[in-house]
């Protein structure tokens, strides 16, 4: 999925959690710097450095840094300096540095490559032109803009937290010439302790990770610019010992992975810490499998919290295997992907970058095999792999097949048998259009959502940014295929527009699902968009910026289940601003948060009642704009 596709689903996404069972995981949208208001605060500051002119450009990089052609090209500054650490103010040796820009863009996209410091620390970097700059450091346990990224639902991979340039000196760079300058390094905290095994000895080779607490929730601090490595990670020596480095101020708690592989069949395996990364088997300091009971640590720069130990627990492991076949024939189908993840792994207060565990793939006779699962409830998905098809075969269409899922229980013994029996898939298709016979936007893409279920479907305009979808047309056709049998509710993920009708047939979808029979193709659906939104914005008092919470406005008089179509939403900024699109109407306004939510769809129902019958109301006028205010839910 395109990013940019990705940013539009989550906008809506924890509303959809209330009406559809609550099983996404979401990402907050980056912020528009256009827009939003941004306030820094930081107990310390640190000060400007002003670099003043004192050469006229010509010195050489005394062996530090290898000229090209571009190098002899003077089209900026020359910025000599010397790296030392903050709170020793030695030299740093042999660190990689540069320059980037205060919102974070290289510098060298445009100009150079990183530089190493020698000996004594020093450096040089050319042709860098006039501006304002933030040093960008790369050494092991030294902190840098990519120590304050997060990985987690408030933020999109690799966002920084809006505080990051706020640590580091500021240097600004005027004309050419050449320029002096001194760049201190500060140490991040650590931590280090030592891993068991039950029966005493050393837990070799397992991966440890701290995770960093963002608001209610931990997550991993993302791999670092140019780097495979990520700050927080680190594997076991010979005896059993870890240390965790670089690691920025902040409450942490520390989990342990075993690097066990669950697949049967795997015959390739790396041996570092990326290699645990599809196990299930956690443990969190100081004991027990679930983050809830885990003892937060608190982190401050170049401190180390030592003897952080952790002994892990003894587990009978088990192993599970079965066929996939076709429905209609039995025929044994290969290339099918079985992932799994353990339902007590739904963890709130740990943001996953993942849920599954290794994956298996049927072989030529359909069989999968997983191993060393422990005790517990699992969900089973299988999905189909990719269809190649021979020069000869290019205009047969090949058999396209619908994901599957299945619940089991894993008690005292392995579980074998455990068939997936899979129907040809089923299609919803149709055409797209706007009304006042205007272009449909590029890349407006259809997706559904199994009533029953929960399981997505996307067309493929929804999934892609091909030259294709990008053209100007008055129709765009869409198609979603590989669904199962069952009632699917209809969304599309254009925030600009909104659903004006979805007919089929000329039968109202706007209050019920669209039913389809298993292998039906459905063709005919008619979706009109019309683009004239009004929206409401302003500031929801009483936001600290850190819980993940949403502005939703309800159209007046729905219910739950029309309220699908009758619904728009926006995430809050962590300023507390907000603004949504919506359709003129009249709609009940209000602001939900991810850890208040209802759990179950006879909660949501009450909630949805009362909390439509109490919200503030507001009136929508096309392409208006309404200043509003909000407060935070007791």
């Amino acid at each position: 999925m395109s990013r940019k596709n990705s940013i539009l689903f989550r906008s809506c996404s924890l509303f959809l959690i209330v009406i559809f069972g609550f099983g996404f995981v979401f990402a907050q949208d980056k912020k528009d710097d256009n827009n939003s208001d941004t306030t820094v605060t930081t107990t310390t500051v640190a000060p400007k450095v002003v670099i003043r002119g004192i050469g006229n450009g010509n010195g050489s990089g005394g062996g530090l840094y290898r000229e090209d052609e571009d190098d002899l090209k003077i089209t900026g500054a020359t910025v000599r300096g010397r790296l030392i650490y903050e709170d020793t103010s030695r030299p740093l040796r042999y660190a990689l540095i540069t320059l980037i820009t205060e919102n974070g863009e290289m510098y060298s996209k445009y100009s150079t490559k990183f530089v190493k410091t020698d000996e004594n620390g020093e450096f040089v970097i050319k042709n860098v032109k006039a501006g304002t700059y933030l040093s960008y450091v790369k050494s092991e346990g030294i902190l840098n803009q990519d120590s304050y990224k997060f990985s987690s639902p408030r933020q999109p991979p690799g966002e920084k937290n809006e505080n990051a340039d706020s640590q580091f000196e500021k240097i600004t760079v005027s004309g050419l010439g050449e320029f002096q300058i001194v760049v201190r390094a500060r140490r991040g905290g650590a931590i280090s302790g030592r891993i068991l095994y039950a029966d005493g000895e050393s837990a070799v080779g397992v991966k440890v990770e701290a995770l960093r607490k963002e608001g209610d929730r931990f997550s991993n601090i993302p791999a670092s610019y140019n780097s495979e490595s990520s700050v927080g990670k680190a594997q076991t020596d010979d005896r059993g010992f870890y240390r965790l480095a670089g690691l920025p101020e902040g409450q942490y708690i520390v989990r342990v992975i075993e690097p066990v592989s669950h697949n049967q069949n795997s015959g390739q395996y790396i041996y570092n810490v990326r290699d645990s990364q599809g196990s299930i088997l956690k443990t969190y300091y100081p004991e027990g499998e679930n983050s809830k009971n885990a003892k937060e640590i608190e982190i401050l720069p170049g401190q180390e919290q030592v003897a952080i130990d952790l002994t892990l627990p003894e587990r009978q492991l088990f192993g599970i295997s079965g066929k996939i076949v076709k429905k209609q024939s039995s025929e044994p189908l290969t290339n099918f992907t079985v992932s799994f993840f353990k339902m007590s792994d739904r963890d709130e207060l740990v943001a996953e970058i993942y849920t599954s565990g290794n994956s298996a793939t049927s072989n030529k006779v359909g069989e999968w095999s997983l191993k060393s699962l422990p005790k517990g409830k699992y969900r089973l998905t299988i999905s189909q792999g990719s269809v190649y098809t021979s020069e000869k075969d290019a205009d047969k269409k090949p058999t396209q097949y619908p994901n599957m899922s299945k619940d089991i229980e894993i008690t005292d013994k392995n579980l074998v048998d455990l068939d997936f029996e899979v129907p040809v898939e089923s299609s919803i298709s149709g055409t797209i259009v706007v009304e006042g016979d205007k272009d449909v936007p590029p890349a407006t893409g259809i997706f559904v959502i199994d009533d029953k279920t929960k399981v997505m479907g996307y067309s493929d305009s929804f999934m892609s940014y091909n030259e294709e979808n990008q053209q100007k047309v008055k129709e765009r056709p869409f198609r979603v295929g590989k669904l199962s049998e069952g009632k699917y509710w209809l969304f599309f993920n254009n925030q600009s527009f909104y659903f004006k009708s979805a007919t089929l047939g000329g039968r109202d979808l706007s209050n019920s699902p669209i039913e389809i029979k298993e292998g039906e193709e459905l063709k005919g659906v008619q979706i009109v968009l019309a683009g004239d939104m009004g929206t409401v914005r302003g500031k929801v008092a009483g936001y600290d910026g850190k819980e993940q919470a949403v502005v939703v406005m309800v159209k007046t008089g729905v219910s739950l289940e029309q309220s699908r179509f009758g619904s728009f939403s926006a995430q809050i900024m962590p300023t507390g601003k907000f603004e949504v699109k919506a359709a003129p109407g009249e709609y009940s306004i209000f602001v939900i948060t991810f850890k208040n939510r209802p759990k179950t769809e006879t909660e949501a129902k009450e909630w949805f009642q009362n909390i439509v019958k109490d919200a503030q109301k507001v009136s929508v006028k096309s392409s208006e704009i309404i200043d509003f205010s909000l407060n935070m839910p007791n």
